[in-house]
């Protein structure tokens, strides 16, 4: 009896191994490096077909975002779209808009000015709001909007809550036809007297700040909404605000290793499309008082190369203080791109900034490979959250 379930055991072990050999080439092969690289990613090869039906000119509009007044001649704040603004719309090809409070009257109002620049724009765009909660929400500050405001970040107690507000305000965003929130802040309120940041972050306490952060991300994420992490390499230990004019923090690099990258690590970790870099000079880490978001150091050493970051890399509104007080549009938004941003929030001169890139480009001085990079990982952004097909 032992001696025949011997030999059943070995003839069947065999017969596997044969099934095994003889199926082999049919298998995508594991590797260390990913067990699914065999597999093809669609969104890839959908981005790359994309990519290259774009023009040169295409290309560099995609990597701004923007107010929907630099479509607009009539010199008023824009509520609604107008065909006399879709000649404009189509000569940069932007890649998103940027709506705040002046632009937001009413549902009815917020939803049809979205879907009159996405009707009416080659490439569908990135709709963006600053809506954090707190006292920097532009749709639920909106009395006329209807919706529940949230409290401060500062008082939010625990992950299950910070979960909820990203959901809540996710569900609201997608259904005006935003797509994109520039929410959570993850900067950890290293000054008790910064009043930029003050009850914007969630506290103090980096773990705690990460975690939260993460959930917000999650919950915006889930209902369809691009969530962005602000401000790296983090702005709550700064001086004066940046929207004024020069701001700059004295944090040193293993102070910020073992607090504000510690937010940012867990929110990067939670998937976040994007992560947006601070106008904010660090001269503790750079060496000079250049602000972040136009330091090479900053962004791709730090940001992508020491976290790993490999989504999108926005940089903050450079119609701000600390940008253009000391820069032309046109010198920072290639200062910013040199440096590794992938798409660059509001010049002060949406013509200024876009001529001044695509001349890089046709000069040399910026590769096209690197900036089809960066607008491959925009079409694919797009894609994923469903705004591209």
């Amino acid at each position: 009896m032992k001696k025949g379930l011997i030999f059943f055991i070995v003839i069947f072990t065999i017969c596997l191994s044969g099934c095994a050999d003889k199926n082999s080439e049919f298998l995508p092969k594991a590797t260390d490096d990913n067990i699914t690289a065999a597999l093809p990613d669609k969104k890839t090869d959908r981005a790359d077909e994309i990519l290259q039906e774009m023009s040169l000119e295409e290309k560099v509009g995609q990597l701004f975002i923007v107010v929907p007044e630099c479509f607009d001649d009539s010199g008023s704040d824009t509520t609604m779209f107008s065909s006399d603004m879709t000649e404009k719309l189509n000569k940069y090809n932007a890649g998103g808009i940027i709506l705040f409070a002046k632009n937001i009257v009413d549902p009815e109002q917020t939803k049809k000015l979205i879907d009159g620049f996405q009707e009416n724009s080659k490439y569908p765009l990135f709709t963006a709001v600053d809506e954090e909660g707190g006292r920097v929400a532009r749709v639920a500050n909106n009395d006329s909007m209807g919706v529940e405001k949230t409290e401060a970040m500062a008082y939010v107690a625990d992950a299950e809550r910070a979960n909820d507000i990203g959901k809540s305000i996710g569900k609201y965003l997608s259904r005006l036809g935003f797509n994109l929130d520039f929410a959570p802040v993850a900067d950890v309120l290293t000054d008790k007297n910064n009043t930029e940041i003050g009850d914007r972050s969630f506290g103090s306490d980096a773990e705690k700040c990460g975690e939260l952060s993460a959930e917000v991300v999650r919950g915006l994420q889930d209902k369809g909404i691009s969530a962005c992490l602000k401000h790296f390499p983090g702005h709550g230990g700064s001086e004066a605000n940046s929207h004024e004019g020069f701001s700059q923090s004295e944090r040193t690099l293993d102070e910020m290793r073992t607090t504000e990258f510690v937010s940012f690590k867990k929110g990067i970790e939670a998937d976040s499309d994007f992560v947006m870099v601070a106008h904010i000079a660090v001269p503790k880490l750079t060496g000079d008082t250049v602000p972040a978001d136009l330091s090479e150091y900053v962004v791709t050493e730090l940001l992508k190369g020491e976290l790993g970051y490999k989504g999108l890399v926005i940089s903050d509104a450079l119609n701000m203080g600390a940008i253009s007080e000391y820069y032309g549009s046109d010198a920072a938004a290639v200062r910013a791109f040199k440096a590794g941003i992938d798409v660059l929030l509001m010049p002060e001169s949406l013509d200024s900034a876009y001529y001044a890139v695509l001349n890089a480009v046709k000069g040399g001085e910026i590769s096209e490979e690197r900036l089809n990079g960066s607008v491959k990982k925009i079409i694919e952004a797009k894609i994923k959250r469903g705004i591209m097909k």
